[in-house]
């Protein structure tokens, strides 16, 4: 699931979503977990210009969605995170 794609399911501003994924990047790399995928987009109001992404796996979406710290231990809102995944179809 990208970046963009979770912030229109949350409601929140893209780049929000990029700062929260640059912070669980962040904590993924001091834990040695693999960090989250970029990629870059071209939406059609700013021409060939590109725009940073992530690409999340699902656990990463897990993480991201319910403000996990992997120091801290597990999600607390599973549900939520498996409701929003299993109405996008992301397996």
């Amino acid at each position: 699931m990208s970046s963009r794609e979770v912030a229109q399911l949350t409601g929140k501003n893209h780049q929000h979503v990029l700062r929260d994924c640059d912070a669980l990047n962040a904590e993924y790399e001091k834990l040695g977990l693999s960090k989250i995928g970029q990629g870059y987009y071209t939406h059609p109001n700013t021409g060939d210009q590109q725009h940073r992404e992530y690409i999340l796996t699902k656990m990463q979406c897990f993480d991201l969605l319910t403000g996990y710290s992997a120091e801290n231990g597990h999600p607390q809102n599973k549900h939520l995170v498996t409701t929003i995944l299993v109405m996008r179809c992301v397996c």
